[in-house]
């Protein structure tokens, strides 16, 4: 039996100096002075308690909490300053390893529960007419899920690894993103974030003598549906899930490796970000989608040395 305490102070005092110079046709009106500041005291405490039952098996649980700091909006901006964000964590899991060390299992669920969450920045009426990006507190959020992780050696030789990730997180609350910017938000996901994530990768070493080996890697990385970077009110942008194929056959000899790589193998056209339209409709741009186009095809070398 393990038990773990932890406890962190955080003061956090910080200051900024701005002002805002409003012109009115050929009348100049006297500058605001927008100086602003942070200051925060955090207590931030930690409990985990890990208990081995076997030399195989073990499990944990553990409780915590975090905290990011604020920070400072143009001068313009109906916001100067915006609060550091919080979570409090809850996780439990556990983890076997078989005694020929063959096979290895290891999970866990959890629950965070984030205040003040500090989302993407968003455009807000700015002083003196027009708009201004800003940071700000989204409002609230609930996450939750589970993870899996598993290891398998059918051979001595051959060793076949993958992971899968299931996170909920959904916004519970974002009245104080309303109340910055004036707008409501499409969806209650966060920008970004995938439902699902998961991978699966196989490695078989061939001894080539001596301590010369050549390795074949193959696997598969997936990543579910997730919500684009968007202001529109009304109708939210999802941006498609994508499974991406890599390999790579690998060569050692004592303390130097070269890889040759093939990164995803099949082309599979995905989008790595994307803006929806609205947001250059705000500012005052021609209205146009923004997407960055994930890799295809990539095929490299890679030298490494070990000491």
């Amino acid at each position: 039996m393990e038990i773990a305490l932890g406890l962190r102070y955080d003061h956090e005092k910080r200051s900024a100096t701005g002002d805002v110079a409003i012109s009115v046709g050929p009348v100049s009106l006297p500058p605001t002075i927008t100086n602003a500041q942070l200051k925060s005291d955090q207590v931030e405490p930690r409990l985990s308690v890990t208990r081995h039952w076997t030399p195989q098996l073990m499990t944990y649980a553990s409780v915590a909490r975090g905290y990011r700091g604020g920070g400072f909006n143009a001068p313009t901006a109906p916001i100067r300053t915006y609060k550091g964000d919080s979570a409090w964590t809850y996780e439990i899991g556990s983890k076997y390893v078989s005694p020929d060390r063959v096979f290895s299992l290891s999970g866990d669920i959890f629950y965070n529960d984030y205040s003040d969450y500090i989302g993407l920045n968003s455009i807000a009426p700015a002083t003196g007419g027009g708009l201004v990006t800003v940071d700000l507190n989204s409002g609230d959020v609930e996450s939750y899920g589970a993870e899996l992780e598993a290891t398998l050696r059918p051979v001595r030789n051959w060793t076949i690894n993958g992971s899968v990730t299931y996170v909920h997180a959904r916004l519970t609350d974002s009245t104080p993103y309303t109340r910055v910017t004036g707008r409501t938000l499409s969806s209650d996901r966060l920008t970004f974030q995938p439902d699902f994530t998961g991978n699966i990768y196989s490695d078989y070493t061939i001894p080539l003598g001596g301590t010369d080996t050549l390795t074949l890697t193959g696997g598969v990385v997936a990543k579910g549906r997730r919500l684009a970077g968007t202001l529109n009110q009304t109708t939210p942008t999802f941006l498609k899930g994508y499974a991406l194929v890599n390999t790579a056959i690998t060569y050692r000899t004592g303390p130097i490796e070269l890889a040759v790589f093939a990164n995803n193998l099949l082309q599979k056209d995905y989008f790595d970000a994307y803006i929806e339209k609205t947001t250059l409709q705000l500012a005052g741009l021609p209205a146009s989608d923004l997407g960055i186009i994930g890799d295809r095809r990539r095929i490299g070398v890679r030298l490494g040395f070990r000491f």
